[in-house]
């Protein structure tokens, strides 16, 4: 068989779908929880539990989907015909929940916030499963994920730009920014049908042979003997927690804390424009010192920087901007090489059962990034809800101990806890030396 490398067109194509997908995942974590919480009236902590528990359904689909994804067969691929079911759903229920029709009861909210995170988990991850199939070729991998995590990044500072721009009416924000991912979710997928070679060498070999009486079941227990995949989950999902509990709680630090609400938008722009301009450095980074270790650099600077939380406490706004353009060249690492290291482990098995459960490796890794989100949506904001944040005109002593210790403190100890544990990860150093 002869491995072809990806044009970079082909590697631009793929990437497009990102984009929309990121425009309505951060619309709907970063900035409609707010918009509920505050404008609407429903108040942090009822609705942390509503954006909660959606998630926590995809920890059960996440794997299941992905499971199902490498067992399918048609003449399309295993993945595409999962990914346009997912947009089906993915697209009204995402308007549903963006644009809510008249006074919402949390009952229809918590419904269709499951709904939507189910279409996201139907065209997501089948979509993410061919990125670490794809290529062969190692570095190519962590390139590929630079483009991918580059749609991502636009697509966030999409939705940030659109929250900036619509200051004044965040209800209009949020409709603007349902219509443009549904026209996108379109383009998309027809970038990823016809301009890319998504059934790849290692997709083709799969096409047309069904693994036999191979369960969920008997996928969980493959997966649970791979140690070096073990270890990374661990790491990212302590890792992705930190991050979702920091990033979940800047809408409301820079509310609350800051005192600049208009300038929300620009904060969550400027981290992300300066997680999009250090990508290069990321990938360079781990093509001389190997990704794992990379990474445990990233985990380590990102740490100490939430340390320094108790810095914003006279709610200086140029300081917060310096914070979140150094967030940001930390959180370009998280994005790109837990990836690349998880398709690394998927591609360094010469057994093809193993390779076909790319799917099922994402759906967990997924699952566990889920997971993260819960922490504050489940941990923080009942917490913060309790100590009367959401109805303080000015926060009092305890109140900013709360705030800035659940956006800095807690992260910075769930990222040296990821650090420990990629210590003994040695999925990475064994990948770094191929080439």
């Amino acid at each position: 068989m002869i491995y072809r490398r990806l044009t970079p067109l082909q590697q631009l194509w793929f990437g497009v779908l990102s984009f929309p997908i990121s425009l309505g995942v951060v619309s709907v974590l970063t900035f409609a929880p707010t918009y509920y919480a505050i404008d609407l009236g429903i108040g942090l902590t009822a609705t942390g539990l509503i954006f909660a528990a959606g998630r926590v359904i995809d920890v059960v689909t996440d794997p299941l989907i992905g499971h199902l994804s490498d067992e399918t067969r048609s003449p399309v691929g295993k993945r595409l015909p999962w990914m346009i079911i997912g947009a089906i759903i993915l697209c009204p229920t995402l308007y549903c929940v963006m644009v809510p029709a008249g006074d919402p009861s949390l009952i229809a909210l918590a419904a269709l916030v499951a709904i939507f995170f189910t279409g996201l988990t139907l065209i997501d991850l089948p979509y993410s499963a061919v990125g670490l199939e794809i290529s062969p070729f190692i570095h190519e991998r962590t390139t590929l994920a630079s483009v991918k995590a580059a749609f991502q990044i636009i697509g966030a500072l999409t939705a940030s730009m659109l929250i900036l721009f619509f200051a004044s009416d965040q209800a209009l924000a949020l409709e603007m920014t349902a219509i443009i991912v549904i026209i996108f979710v379109a383009v998309g997928l027809i970038c990823f049908w016809r301009l890319t070679p998504y059934k790849n060498q290692q997709e083709a070999s799969f096409t047309l042979k069904l693994s036999s009486g191979f369960s969920p079941i008997v996928s969980l227990r493959e997966i649970g003997r791979n140690t070096d995949y073990k270890r990374l989950l661990l790491a990212f999902g302590l890792a992705q927690a930190g991050s979702a509990m920091s990033v979940g709680l800047t809408a409301l630090l820079v509310l609350k804390q800051i005192e600049a609400p208009e300038l929300t938008g620009a904060f969550i722009g400027i981290l992300l424009i300066f997680t999009a301009l250090a990508l290069p450095f990321w990938t360079y980074l781990s093509k001389r010192i190997g990704k794992a270790e990379s990474w445990k650099f990233g985990l380590m600077i990102g740490s100490g920087l939430m340390l320094m939380s108790f810095l914003f406490v006279g709610g200086n706004i140029l300081l917060f901007g310096a914070f979140c353009a150094l967030y940001g060249f930390v959180i370009a690492g998280d994005v790109i090489l837990p990836t690349t290291m998880l398709a690394d482990i998927v591609s360094d098995k010469p057994d093809e059962r193993v390779h076909n459960q790319a799917g099922a490796m994402l759906g967990f890794k997924n699952a566990v990034s889920k997971l993260g989100f819960v922490i504050p949506m489940l941990f923080a904001f009942p917490i913060l809800g309790a100590l009367g944040v959401e109805e303080a005109e000015t926060l009092n002593q305890v109140q900013t101990i709360a705030i800035l210790t659940l956006h800095g403190f807690v992260p910075a100890l769930l990222r040296i806890a990821a650090w420990w544990a990629l210590q003994s990860a040695s999925s990475a150093k064994r990948s770094d030396r191929l080439s």
